[in-house]
Protein backbone atom coordinates (compact mmCIF):
# COMPACT_ATOMS: atom_id res chain seq x y z
CA UNK A 1 0.00 0.00 0.00
CA UNK A 2 2.82 2.41 0.87
CA UNK A 3 4.36 1.77 -2.57
CA UNK A 4 1.08 2.73 -4.33
CA UNK A 5 0.74 5.91 -2.26
CA UNK A 6 4.38 6.83 -3.05
CA UNK A 7 3.83 6.24 -6.81
CA UNK A 8 0.69 8.44 -6.84
CA UNK A 9 2.48 11.22 -4.97
CA UNK A 10 5.43 11.07 -7.38
CA UNK A 11 3.09 11.30 -10.40
CA UNK A 12 1.25 14.26 -8.88
CA UNK A 13 4.51 16.14 -8.46
CA UNK A 14 5.75 15.34 -12.02
CA UNK A 15 2.46 16.07 -13.86
CA UNK A 16 2.68 19.93 -13.81
CA UNK A 17 6.18 19.82 -15.25
CA UNK A 18 5.08 17.48 -18.07
CA UNK A 19 2.00 19.60 -18.78
CA UNK A 20 4.12 22.73 -18.98
CA UNK A 21 6.09 21.19 -21.86
CA UNK A 22 2.95 20.29 -23.90
CA UNK A 23 1.70 22.70 -26.65
CA UNK A 24 -0.96 25.08 -25.43
CA UNK A 25 -3.73 26.61 -27.62
CA UNK A 26 -3.77 29.72 -25.48
CA UNK A 27 -0.03 30.34 -25.69
CA UNK A 28 0.83 32.96 -28.39
CA UNK A 29 3.03 31.70 -31.19
CA UNK A 30 6.33 33.47 -31.65
CA UNK A 31 6.25 36.03 -34.46
CA UNK A 32 9.12 34.27 -36.22
CA UNK A 33 6.90 31.28 -37.05
CA UNK A 34 3.88 33.28 -38.27
CA UNK A 35 2.99 32.87 -41.96
CA UNK A 36 3.85 35.98 -44.03
CA UNK A 37 0.97 38.37 -44.71
CA UNK A 38 -0.44 38.21 -48.24
CA UNK A 39 -0.19 41.29 -50.49
CA UNK A 40 -3.10 43.71 -50.57
CA UNK A 41 -5.83 42.62 -53.02
CA UNK A 42 -6.57 45.00 -55.88
CA UNK A 43 -9.66 43.08 -57.04
CA UNK A 44 -12.91 45.02 -57.02
CA UNK A 45 -14.89 47.97 -58.31
CA UNK A 46 -13.58 51.47 -57.66
CA UNK A 47 -14.70 55.04 -58.34
CA UNK A 48 -13.10 58.39 -57.69
CA UNK A 49 -12.15 61.90 -58.70
CA UNK A 50 -9.17 63.37 -60.51
CA UNK A 51 -7.64 66.74 -61.27
CA UNK A 52 -4.58 68.10 -62.99
CA UNK A 53 -3.14 69.83 -66.02
CA UNK A 54 -3.34 69.24 -69.76
CA UNK A 55 -1.72 70.55 -72.91
CA UNK A 56 -2.59 70.02 -76.56
CA UNK A 57 -1.23 70.51 -80.06
CA UNK A 58 -3.74 71.63 -82.73
CA UNK A 59 -2.48 72.05 -86.28
CA UNK A 60 -4.89 73.77 -88.67
CA UNK A 61 -4.28 73.40 -92.41
CA UNK A 62 -5.85 74.96 -95.49
CA UNK A 63 -7.33 72.33 -97.82
CA UNK A 64 -9.33 74.70 -100.03
CA UNK A 65 -7.43 75.00 -103.30
CA UNK A 66 -8.60 78.52 -104.12
CA UNK A 67 -8.33 79.77 -100.56
CA UNK A 68 -10.91 81.64 -98.52
CA UNK A 69 -11.03 84.50 -96.07
CA UNK A 70 -9.14 82.54 -93.44
CA UNK A 71 -7.07 80.54 -95.90
CA UNK A 72 -6.31 82.92 -98.74
CA UNK A 73 -3.08 81.26 -99.79
CA UNK A 74 -4.59 77.80 -100.34
CA UNK A 75 -2.47 74.76 -101.05
CA UNK A 76 -2.33 73.11 -97.61
CA UNK A 77 -0.55 75.75 -95.53
CA UNK A 78 -0.65 75.04 -91.80
CA UNK A 79 -0.60 76.87 -88.48
CA UNK A 80 -0.04 75.36 -85.04
CA UNK A 81 -1.56 76.39 -81.71
CA UNK A 82 -0.95 74.83 -78.28
CA UNK A 83 -3.93 75.09 -75.90
CA UNK A 84 -3.30 74.28 -72.22
CA UNK A 85 -5.13 74.46 -68.90
CA UNK A 86 -6.81 72.60 -66.05
CA UNK A 87 -8.62 69.24 -66.02
CA UNK A 88 -11.06 67.83 -63.45
CA UNK A 89 -13.30 64.79 -63.58
CA UNK A 90 -14.36 61.31 -62.48
CA UNK A 91 -13.31 57.72 -63.15
CA UNK A 92 -14.97 54.33 -62.67
CA UNK A 93 -13.35 50.92 -63.10
CA UNK A 94 -12.81 47.34 -62.07
CA UNK A 95 -9.58 45.42 -61.34
CA UNK A 96 -8.93 41.67 -61.31
CA UNK A 97 -5.83 40.41 -59.48
CA UNK A 98 -5.29 37.35 -61.65
CA UNK A 99 -2.32 36.07 -59.61
CA UNK A 100 -0.24 37.47 -56.72
CA UNK A 101 1.45 40.00 -59.02
CA UNK A 102 -0.52 40.71 -62.22
CA UNK A 103 -3.61 42.91 -62.19
CA UNK A 104 -5.84 43.53 -65.21
CA UNK A 105 -8.73 45.96 -65.37
CA UNK A 106 -11.02 48.26 -67.33
CA UNK A 107 -11.76 51.94 -66.70
CA UNK A 108 -13.83 54.84 -67.99
CA UNK A 109 -12.63 58.38 -67.21
CA UNK A 110 -14.26 61.69 -68.14
CA UNK A 111 -12.95 65.21 -67.53
CA UNK A 112 -14.07 68.77 -67.91
CA UNK A 113 -11.32 70.81 -69.49
CA UNK A 114 -10.08 74.38 -69.53
CA UNK A 115 -7.53 73.82 -72.30
CA UNK A 116 -7.51 76.85 -74.57
CA UNK A 117 -5.41 79.44 -76.37
CA UNK A 118 -5.82 82.36 -78.78
CA UNK A 119 -3.31 83.38 -81.45
CA UNK A 120 -3.14 85.58 -84.54
CA UNK A 121 -4.18 83.88 -87.74
CA UNK A 122 -1.28 83.31 -90.11
CA UNK A 123 -3.72 83.04 -93.01
CA UNK A 124 -5.63 86.32 -92.84
CA UNK A 125 -4.04 88.80 -95.26
CA UNK A 126 -4.74 91.76 -92.96
CA UNK A 127 -3.13 89.92 -90.02
CA UNK A 128 -6.00 91.12 -87.84
CA UNK A 129 -7.57 87.68 -87.50
CA UNK A 130 -7.63 85.83 -84.17
CA UNK A 131 -7.83 82.05 -83.94
CA UNK A 132 -9.02 80.47 -80.67
CA UNK A 133 -8.83 76.72 -80.01
CA UNK A 134 -10.55 75.30 -76.92
CA UNK A 135 -11.11 71.78 -75.59
CA UNK A 136 -14.05 71.62 -73.17
CA UNK A 137 -14.04 67.90 -72.27
CA UNK A 138 -12.15 64.64 -72.71
CA UNK A 139 -13.12 60.96 -72.37
CA UNK A 140 -11.14 57.71 -72.21
CA UNK A 141 -12.25 54.07 -72.05
CA UNK A 142 -9.24 51.83 -71.55
CA UNK A 143 -7.93 48.42 -70.56
CA UNK A 144 -5.25 48.41 -67.84
CA UNK A 145 -2.37 46.07 -66.99
CA UNK A 146 -0.60 46.42 -63.65
CA UNK A 147 2.09 44.68 -61.60
CA UNK A 148 1.38 44.53 -57.87
CA UNK A 149 4.15 45.39 -55.40
CA UNK A 150 1.94 44.96 -52.37
CA UNK A 151 0.31 48.34 -51.75
CA UNK A 152 1.90 49.86 -54.88
CA UNK A 153 0.52 49.20 -58.36
CA UNK A 154 2.35 50.58 -61.42
CA UNK A 155 0.29 50.11 -64.59
CA UNK A 156 -0.11 50.92 -68.26
CA UNK A 157 -3.37 51.57 -70.11
CA UNK A 158 -4.60 51.72 -73.71
CA UNK A 159 -7.91 52.14 -75.52
CA UNK A 160 -10.34 54.79 -76.73
CA UNK A 161 -9.74 58.54 -76.41
CA UNK A 162 -12.06 61.39 -77.34
CA UNK A 163 -12.36 65.14 -76.87
CA UNK A 164 -14.43 68.14 -77.93
CA UNK A 165 -12.58 70.78 -79.99
CA UNK A 166 -14.08 74.21 -80.63
CA UNK A 167 -12.38 76.48 -83.18
CA UNK A 168 -13.35 80.16 -83.33
CA UNK A 169 -11.90 82.54 -85.91
CA UNK A 170 -12.67 86.26 -85.73
CA UNK A 171 -11.45 89.13 -87.88
CA UNK A 172 -11.57 92.48 -86.11
CA UNK A 173 -11.35 94.51 -89.32
CA UNK A 174 -14.49 93.17 -91.02
CA UNK A 175 -16.38 91.50 -88.14
CA UNK A 176 -16.20 88.25 -90.10
CA UNK A 177 -16.20 85.07 -88.01
CA UNK A 178 -16.26 81.31 -88.31
CA UNK A 179 -17.10 78.93 -85.43
CA UNK A 180 -16.90 75.14 -85.51
CA UNK A 181 -17.31 72.61 -82.69
CA UNK A 182 -16.79 68.87 -83.12
CA UNK A 183 -16.33 65.74 -80.98
CA UNK A 184 -13.09 64.02 -81.97
CA UNK A 185 -12.52 60.25 -81.72
CA UNK A 186 -9.15 58.54 -81.45
CA UNK A 187 -6.97 56.42 -79.18
CA UNK A 188 -5.45 56.79 -75.72
CA UNK A 189 -2.22 55.45 -74.23
CA UNK A 190 -0.99 56.07 -70.68
CA UNK A 191 0.83 54.93 -67.56
CA UNK A 192 0.51 55.57 -63.85
CA UNK A 193 1.00 54.29 -60.33
CA UNK A 194 -1.57 53.68 -57.59
CA UNK A 195 -0.90 53.45 -53.86
CA UNK A 196 -3.34 51.76 -51.45
CA UNK A 197 -3.52 53.88 -48.29
CA UNK A 198 -5.99 51.39 -46.78
CA UNK A 199 -8.01 48.44 -48.05
CA UNK A 200 -10.44 50.91 -49.61
CA UNK A 201 -8.71 54.27 -50.26
CA UNK A 202 -6.29 54.53 -53.18
CA UNK A 203 -4.31 57.55 -54.41
CA UNK A 204 -2.31 57.79 -57.60
CA UNK A 205 -0.84 59.82 -60.43
CA UNK A 206 -1.27 59.18 -64.15
CA UNK A 207 -0.11 60.49 -67.54
CA UNK A 208 -2.10 59.81 -70.71
CA UNK A 209 -1.78 60.79 -74.36
CA UNK A 210 -4.80 61.14 -76.63
CA UNK A 211 -4.12 60.85 -80.37
CA UNK A 212 -7.19 62.31 -82.06
CA UNK A 213 -6.00 62.38 -85.66
CA UNK A 214 -7.09 64.76 -88.41
CA UNK A 215 -10.61 65.91 -89.28
CA UNK A 216 -11.66 68.10 -92.20
CA UNK A 217 -14.61 70.45 -91.90
CA UNK A 218 -16.19 73.19 -94.00
CA UNK A 219 -18.27 76.27 -93.30
CA UNK A 220 -19.28 79.77 -94.37
CA UNK A 221 -17.93 82.82 -92.57
CA UNK A 222 -20.43 85.10 -90.85
CA UNK A 223 -20.21 88.60 -92.28
CA UNK A 224 -19.06 88.20 -95.86
CA UNK A 225 -20.23 84.67 -96.71
CA UNK A 226 -16.97 83.09 -97.82
CA UNK A 227 -16.50 79.32 -98.07
CA UNK A 228 -13.80 77.73 -95.95
CA UNK A 229 -12.45 74.17 -95.78
CA UNK A 230 -10.06 73.46 -92.91
CA UNK A 231 -8.29 70.41 -91.53
CA UNK A 232 -7.49 70.13 -87.80
CA UNK A 233 -4.99 67.63 -86.38
CA UNK A 234 -5.27 67.31 -82.59
CA UNK A 235 -3.45 65.50 -79.78
CA UNK A 236 -3.74 66.01 -76.01
CA UNK A 237 -1.55 65.16 -73.00
CA UNK A 238 -3.04 64.83 -69.51
CA UNK A 239 -1.23 64.67 -66.15
CA UNK A 240 -3.66 63.84 -63.34
CA UNK A 241 -3.69 63.18 -59.60
CA UNK A 242 -6.39 60.67 -58.62
CA UNK A 243 -8.23 59.52 -55.50
CA UNK A 244 -10.31 56.32 -55.64
CA UNK A 245 -12.54 54.36 -53.26
CA UNK A 246 -12.47 50.57 -53.80
CA UNK A 247 -15.73 48.83 -52.89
Amino acid sequence: MKRYILAIATAAVALPAVAADLPSKSRPVAPSVLAPQSAASWTGFYAGVNGGYGWANDTRSDVLAGGGWWTPAGGGLGQQIRPSGWLAGLQLGYNWQVDPRWVVGVEVQGDMSGLGKSDRSAFNVTNSGIWNARTSSTLTATARLGYSLGNVLPYIKAGYGGANLKSTMIDGGTASSLVHSQWRNGWALGAGVDYALTANWIVGVEYSYLGLGSQTWAGLTAGPAIAERIQDKLNISQLLARVNYKF
